[in-house]
C-alpha cells in the first residue's frame, strides 16, 4: 500500500527509475521524428516538456502552481479543440499528449498523496474506490491508444472483367427469428450486384434441426418453420441447409455450412441484416490486394432505435449506441490491424477460416474469438467504414439485456481463456486492442462503486478519499473536465455529452452480476439468440428502474446528510462540499437513467426508415405529377411532404416513382391513409399496394442503395438539442421515481399489515 508517508528518498528513486525507463522510447521517438521531418521539432520539444512535467508534484511546486498547470493544460486542450484542423497531425498528437499528461498527473497525485491508512473500514472503502479509478483510467488510456489514428480505407475496385471475379457464398444463419425477416434478407441477397454464376446463397436454419423436429414440445413449430423456410428458399432460388442438432449454437451452424459449400469467400449476414446491392463490390476487392487478408468487416447499421435511443431521441433520429464503435472506434482498430469479426456484415476468406478449423466455439462470442485466432497466425484484417446492411436493433430492454450480457460474458471468456495481452503471434498494437475490447465490459463494477462512494462518507463517515478542496480543484477537476473534452474530440457528434454516462449506467445493473459470474465460471455462459422485432403495445417503465430508484434514494439521503454536515462541521466543509457535489451529480445521472428506462410504444410490423431526397408521385385524380420530399419509408408504406394546391382525399390512389441508385425506375401503386397540413405543406402517409411479383423491385429501391444509409448516418449526426433531451429525461425520470416510490410504499404497507396481523392473531384468538 502506497501512502502519503512514503519516505521521500524512495519516492525520488521511483521518479528517477520512471524517467530512466522512459528515456529509451523517448530517444528513439526523437531520432525517428526529427529524421523524418524537421518541422516536427516543436512537437518533439513539447513532448519532452510534458514528460518532464509529469514528474512535478507537490514536493516541487506549491498548490497554486499546480492549479495553474492543470487549468493551463485544460485551456490548451480547449484551444486545440476549437481549432478546425485539430483532428489532423500534428495537433491531434499534441491534444492527446496534453490530455494524457493531465490524467497521468492526476493518477500520480492520487497514488502518492491521497492513499492514507486510518482504519480497516476506511481502508476497504478507499481501496475499492481507488481500484475503480485505476480501472477507469486504464480503459481511458487504452481508448487513447486504440483511437490514436483512425484509418480511412480507400476503395479497392474489382477487375473490369466480371468473369474474373472470385466466387462468394452468402451465409444467412437463423434460429427462432420471424421467417419474414429472413425472407427479406434473402430476397435482398439475390439482388446483390454480382455475377449470379459466382454467387451462392444459403439459408442456415438452426430452428428446424432434426433434434428440434423430434422434440415433443418444439417439434410442431420446428416442422412448420422448416417448411416455411424451404418454400422461401425454393421461391428465391437459394439453398436451404439445416443439421441434426444445435451443437455449438451459431458457430456450429456456420461450421456445418462450411462443410457444405465451396466458394472462395463468404459473406456473413445475420438474418435481420438486409444487404445493399454493392456490398460485395465494396469488400471483395480488398482480398485481391492482400493475399494474407482474412477479413473485411463493415458497420452494423440499424433502421430502428434501441430502447435507450427511443427515450433519448423522443422520435428524432439520434446516433445509436453502436455508432460510436462502428464509426469511430473500429477505424482506430483498423490502424493497428486489429479490426475483428463482428458476426455479420463481413466477408472472410475460406482457406484462412478453414485453417483454424472454422468458427471458434470456446466462447459465446465466436466471431471475435475466431478473429483473434487468425490474427495470431499473422493474417490481416481491414475495415470499410461504409454502412451496407440494414439491421434491427433490440426493441425491448429485456432483449437488450440478453444481447449485451452475451457480449460481456463472451469478452470475459476470451480474456480468461485466451489472454490476448500475452497471446503469442499478436503485435503489440493488437494485444492492447483486444485487451481493451475485453477489459471494457467490467465498467459496471466501477460504475456501481461510483454510485455508492459519496454515501460511504456522507452517511457512514468513512474516509475513503483524503484530499482538500484545493487539491480537488488542482488535480481532479482538470482531469474530469478533460475526459469530457477528449470524448467529444475523439467521437464527435456520434456520442453527445452524458449519452455514454446514461448507456453505461443502464448496463451496469445487469452486466455486473453477469461479468462476475463469467469470471467465476468461464465455461458456464451459453449462447442466447437476441430476439428482434418485438412489439410494445403500451409505454412502460422497465423493472431495472428499481435499482436506480434505490441508488437515487441513497444519494438523496447522502445529500441531506451532506448539507447537515456542512453546517455542523465547519472544519470539514471543503471535503463535505466536494463529496456533496459528487452525490448531487449522481442524483442527476440516476434521474436521467430512470428517464431512459421508459419503453416507448412500438407496434409497427415494419420499421419506418428516415429518408432523405426527393421522389415523384403521380396523382391520377387531378392528373398531376409532383416532386415530393421523402420523410420515411418501409416495405409497407412511406411518408412524404410537398406543397400541394389541391386537397387529398382519404383512400386516394397514387403512383410512386422509385428511382434506385443504379438508374432502375419502378412504379408502385399506393393508397393514402393520412394527410395533414404542417406550415403550409402537406404531410402525406401512404400504404403500398404491391403485388408479390413487384416486391423485389421495392426491396431493391429501399435497401439496395448504401447511399441511403450513409445519408441517414449524417442525418443522425444532427442530433437533438441537448438541453431539451436532458429536461425530457429528468421529467420522465421523476415520473419513474414517483411510480417506483408508490409501488415500494404499497409493498411495504402490505408487508407491515401482514406482519401486524400475524402478531395480533394469537391475541385475538385468546380473547
Amino acid at each position: 500500500m502506497v501512502t502519503a508517508y512514503m519516505p521521500e528518498a524512495l519516492r525520488q528513486i521511483l521518479s528517477l527509475k520512471w524517467i530512466a525507463l522512459s528515456a529509451i522510447p523517448v530517444r528513439y521517438f526523437i531520432a525517428r521524428v526529427i529524421s523524418t521531418n524537421l518541422a516536427n521539432v516543436p512537437i518533439v520539444l513539447a513532448t519532452a516538456i510534458l514528460i518532464y512535467m509529469l514528474n512535478l508534484r507537490e514536493a516541487h511546486f506549491p498548490l497554486l502552481t499546480q492549479m495553474a498547470a492543470g487549468w493551463g493544460c485544460l485551456f490548451i486542450m480547449l484551444v486545440i479543440f476549437v481549432f478546425p484542423g485539430s483532428r489532423r497531425a500534428p495537433w491531434r498528437f499534441v491534444f492527446l499528449l496534453v490530455s494524457l499528461y493531465l490524467s497521468l498527473r492526476y493518477m500520480w497525485w492520487r497514488t502518492f498523496e491521497t492513499l492514507i491508512y486510518t482504519n480497516f473500514s476506511d481502508f476497504l472503502g478507499m481501496s475499492l474506490l481507488y481500484l475503480a479509478e485505476v480501472y477507469s483510467l486504464l480503459v481511458y488510456f487504452l481508448q487513447f491508444f486504440v483511437n490514436f489514428w483512425p484509418l480511412d480505407r480507400e476503395h479497392a475496385p474489382l477487375p473490369a472483367d466480371r468473369e474474373s471475379w472470385p466466387t462468394v457464398d452468402i451465409f444467412i444463419p437463423t434460429y427462432a427469428e420471424n421467417v419474414e425477416i429472413t425472407q427479406l434478407t434473402a430476397l435482398a441477397a439475390t439482388q446483390i450486384d454480382y455475377p449470379k454464376n459466382k454467387l451462392c446463397i444459403y439459408i442456415l436454419d438452426d430452428g428446424g434441426t432434426l433434434a428440434r423436429r423430434n422434440d415433443l414440445t418444439k417439434g410442431e413449430e420446428a416442422w412448420k418453420r422448416r417448411y416455411q423456410l424451404m418454400e422461401i428458399a425454393n421461391k428465391l432460388g437459394v439453398a436451404y441447409l439445416t443439421r441434426e442438432t444445435n451443437r455449438s449454437a451459431k458457430a456450429g451452424n456456420l461450421n456445418h455450412a462450411l462443410m457444405h459449400s465451396k466458394s472462395e469467400f463468404i459473406l456473413f449476414l445475420d438474418c435481420d441484416h438486409v444487404p445493399t446491392a454493392n456490398i460485395l463490390q465494396e469488400t471483395v476487392g480488398h482480398f485481391l490486394e492482400d493475399k494474407k487478408l482474412f477479413l473485411v468487416q463493415t458497420p452494423h447499421f440499424f433502421c430502428n432505435a434501441a430502447p435507450a435511443e427511443r427515450a433519448i431521441g423522443r422520435g428524432a433520429p439520434v446516433p445509436d449506441e453502436s455508432e460510436m464503435f462502428y464509426r469511430k472506434i473500429h477505424p482506430g482498430l483498423d490502424f493497428w490491424n486489429a479490426s475483428y469479426f463482428c458476426g455479420s456484415a463481413a466477408v472472410m476468406r475460406r482457406t484462412h477460416l478453414e485453417e483454424v478449423g472454422g468458427m471458434s466455439g470456446t466462447s459465446i462470442t465466436e466471431d471475435a474469438e475466431t478473429a483473434l485466432d487468425l490474427h495470431r497466425r499473422g493474417y490481416n484484417s481491414r475495415y470499410v467504414n461504409k454502412p451496407m446492411v440494414c439491421g434491427l436493433a433490440t426493441s425491448t430492454y429485456s432483449d437488450y439485456v440478453v444481447q449485451h450480457t452475451r457480449w460481456a460474458q463472451g469478452s470475459v471468456q476470451i480474456m480468461l481463456m485466451h489472454n490476448p495481452l500475452f497471446a503469442s503471434g499478436l503485435t503489440f498494437g493488437q494485444r492492447l486492442c483486444y485487451f481493451n475490447a475485453c477489459l471494457f465490459w467490467f465498467f459496471g463494477l466501477s460504475r456501481v462503486i461510483y454510485f455508492v462512494a459519496p454515501s460511504a462518507y456522507l452517511i457512514f463517515g468513512l474516509s475513503i478519499y483524503h484530499a482538500s478542496a484545493g487539491q480537488i480543484v488542482a488535480y481532479s477537476l482538470p482531469h474530469v473536465v478533460a475526459t469530457f473534452i477528449v470524448t467529444s474530440f475523439l467521437f464527435g457528434r456520434t456520442r453527445q455529452m452524458f449519452f455514454s454516462e446514461i448507456y453505461e449506467c443502464i448496463q451496469s445493473v445487469f452486466l455486473t452480476p453477469a461479468v462476475l459470474n463469467a469470471v467465476r465460471h468461464p465455461h458456464k455462459p451459453t449462447f442466447k439468440v437476441t430476439p428482434k422485432n418485438a412489439s410494445i403495445q403500451e409505454e412502460s417503465l422497465h423493472v431495472l428502474s428499481f435499482f436506480f430508484f434505490g441508488m437515487l434514494i441513497l444519494n438523496v439521503i447522502s445529500s441531506i446528510a451532506g448539507f447537515t454536515r456542512f453546517w455542523a462541521q465547519p472544519l470539514y466543509r471543503d471535503v463535505v462540499s466536494v463529496t456533496l457535489v459528487w452525490s448531487l451529480y449522481n442524483i442527476f445521472l440516476l434521474t436521467l437513467s430512470l428517464g431512459a428506462l421508459w419503453e416507448k410504444r412500438q407496434v409497427r410490423k415494419q420499421h419506418r426508415l428516415y429518408a432523405v431526397g426527393q421522389a415523384m408521385v403521380q396523382f391520377p385524380r387531378v392528373k398531376q405529377r409532383i416532386a415530393v420530399d421523402l420523410a420515411d419509408i418501409s416495405t409497407e408504406g412511406m411518408s412524404f411532404i410537398s406543397k400541394l394546391d389541391f386537397d387529398i382525399k382519404d383512400r386516394e390512389r397514387v403512383i410512386f416513382e422509385a428511382a434506385s441508385a443504379d438508374g432502375l425506375v419502378s412504379y408502385f401503386e399506393a393508397e393514402v391513409h393520412r394527410s395533414y397540413l404542417d406550415r403550409g405543406r402537406t404531410v402525406c402517409g401512404v400504404l403500398f399496394l404491391v403485388p408479390a411479383q413487384s416486391m423485389p423491385d421495392l426491396v431493391h429501391f429501399i435497401y439496395g442503395d448504401s447511399g441511403r444509409w450513409s445519408a441517414l448516418w449524417e442525418l443522425r449526426l444532427r442530433g437533438v438539442a441537448l438541453t431539451q433531451v436532458i429536461m425530457q429525461l429528468i421529467k420522465m425520470g421523476l415520473r419513474g421515481a414517483w411510480i417506483c416510490l408508490t409501488i415500494t410504499l404499497r409493498i411495504a404497507w402490505s408487508w407491515l399489515r401482514n406482519m401486524t396481523a400475524k402478531k395480533l392473531s394469537p391475541l385475538v384468538a385468546k380473547i
